[in-house]
Order: C-alpha cells, then sequence, then structure tokens
C-alpha cells in the first residue's frame, strides 16, 4: 500500500531512530521524521510527536506551522483549527504563515466571513514596501472571496500578481485550478492542480482535484493511482475519494469491456462491496447509487 510511495524505507526508518534519539527537539528533524511516519501510513504516532514536541515548547512557532501544515495536507480541517485555536492561546501574535492558514481553512470550511475579516485585517496594517508579498497574497484571497459569476479573470489576474511574489504558495495555484474548473477550461486547471501538487505532494485537496481533471479529460488510467493514493490516505469518514476511486475504476473496467482489454475484477470487486456498504450508511448521497448500477 503506501510502503510503494517511499524509495527508500532503510533510509526512512533510520530518520525515525535519529529523531527518537533527539527526543524531536531539533525542528528540522522532527519535520522530516513526521513526514516519514505520515508517508508510512503511522499517522498516530505523527500525531504524538508533533503533540510531544509542543508539550516541550508550547511557544514555538514552527511547531504549530508543522502541525497546521500537516492537517491541512490531510484534510484534517477541524484538527488543524484546534492546532491553531491552542497556537492563539501560547503566542502574542501568530507568523505570517499562521495567519494564512487560519484564511485558507476558514475559505475551506465554509467561513468565509472569518477569511474576510482576517485578510481586511492584514491589509489595514500592511503598510511598507517589505509586506507587498503579504499584500498581493491577501488581495488575492480578498478576491476569491468575494468572486462572482461575471469577474472570474479579474480574479484570476489578482492571484497571478500575487504569484509574482509568492511562486512557492501551492494554495495559490490550487485556486487557479479551481477557477478554471469552473470556466469549464479543464487543461489549464489540470497545469495548475499539477504545479499545487508539485509543492505540496501529500496535498489531499489538491490531488483529488488533480485526478478528477484528468478523468474529465478521458484519461483515467493516469487518474487512477492519483486517486488511489489519496482513497488510501484519507481521514476516517470523508467519503469524496473513495467515491471518485470508485468512478475511475468502474469507467476503466467499462472501457476494457468495449476494447475487450485486460480487466481487472478484484479491484472492480472492492469498489462495488464498499459501494454498497457506504450506500448503508449514507443513503441519501446522489453520487452512490448511479456507480452502483454501473458497477
Amino acid at each position: 500500500g503506501l510502503l510503494t510511495q517511499i524509495n527508500d524505507i532503510e533510509g526512512a526508518r533510520e530518520e525515525m531512530r535519529v529523531a527518537e534519539e533527539k527526543g524531536y527537539n531539533d525542528p528540522a528533524v522532527l519535520t522530516r521524521s513526521v513526514a516519514v511516519y505520515d508517508q508510512l501510513g503511522q499517522f498516530n504516532t505523527a500525531d504524538s510527536a508533533l503533540e510531544k514536541a509542543i508539550e516541550l515548547d508550547p511557544t514555538d512557532q514552527k511547531l504549530y506551522e508543522v502541525t497546521v501544515r500537516r492537517f491541512w495536507r490531510a484534510n484534517r480541517l477541524e484538527e488543524a483549527k484546534e492546532a491553531l485555536a491552542i497556537a492563539e492561546n501560547n503566542v502574542e501574535q501568530l507568523s505570517d504563515e499562521l495567519v494564512r492558514s487560519k484564511v485558507l481553512l476558514g475559505m475551506f470550511s465554509g467561513n468565509t466571513d472569518l477569511s474576510k475579516s482576517i485578510v481586511e485585517d492584514m491589509l489595514a496594517r500592511l503598510e511598507g514596501p517589505e509586506d507587498e508579498s503579504q499584500k498581493l497574497w491577501a488581495n488575492a484571497m480578498l478576491a476569491r472571496i468575494l468572486m462572482t459569476d461575471e469577474n472570474t479573470q479579474e480574479v484570476l489576474d489578482q492571484i497571478n500578481m500575487a504569484l509574482s511574489l509568492n511562486m512557492m504558495d501551492a494554495s495559490l495555484y490550487y485556486l487557479i485550478g479551481e477557477i478554471q474548473e469552473v470556466r469549464s477550461q479543464n487543461a489549464e486547471a489540470l497545469d495548475a492542480y499539477s504545479k499545487a501538487r508539485s509543492l505540496e505532494p501529500r496535498w489531499m485537496s489538491a490531488n483529488i482535484a488533480y485526478a478528477r481533471v484528468l478523468e474529465k479529460l478521458g484519461r483515467p488510467r493516469e487518474a487512477l493511482p492519483v486517486a488511489r493514493v489519496a482513497m488510501l490516505t484519507a481521514p476516517t469518514g470523508m467519503v469524496t475519494p473513495f467515491v471518485l476511486f470508485s468512478r475511475i475504476v468502474i469507467g476503466i473496467e467499462e472501457i476494457n469491456k468495449r476494447t475487450a482489454s485486460i480487466a481487472n475484477p478484484e479491484e472492480v470487486l472492492f469498489v462495488i462491496e464498499n459501494l454498497e456498504e457506504l450506500y448503508e450508511l449514507i443513503p441519501d448521497n446522489e453520487e452512490i447509487p448511479p456507480l452502483l448500477v454501473r458497477g
């Protein structure tokens, strides 16, 4: 499963051994070891490592940045919010990265009013030329929050301006992909999601979006491994990655039958059995019944 995503298992184990010896006092070692634990699927161990590090130094903002970023990548948004709340209780002022995280968490969890308020506060206090990067980023977020069907190009222009000074910000590329997908510009959306994934390879939302657009472009075989990883690493109870994976698997099976290609009945059976279980748990989900019929 997840072990196949790692090129150097022995190196990963050595990283963890070094981290345990140091007691996670070195933030760089902590960050690497947490990433390794996540790649190995040892999510609880990664959680514990971060919790212990924060207990040792509850004022270290870097620890909160690692924690929030990790939850954010895994779509564990409520846990990311909780970590941010703890940070706000323990530090005098949130770092720029944590402020940005708070804005994005609001946007991705439907609390755009909170995000709008934070962004407006950012713009009110950012005055000097040294703040230009932050100002452009905040203006891009505000434009996205206030976007309508009529001004999508203006919002894209704002985001591209922000990218000129924030070229390593995966969220900006993701937002471009999101807008282009809404505009049915799927090739452009795929390019943007690809750039977001290259910067944040374990970001679940970017992986799901990338696989979804590949499927739309009639490239399900390319979408399948991306969707499979998203499904395997999804938080408990998150249905979207599995539904996407199921749709792609069934679509490939339909192609196989039309072209007399080699099929994968085991994977199709796995999908159908789990879809049946999901349907019993959430019968109101509109995507599952059509997939069951096709399967």
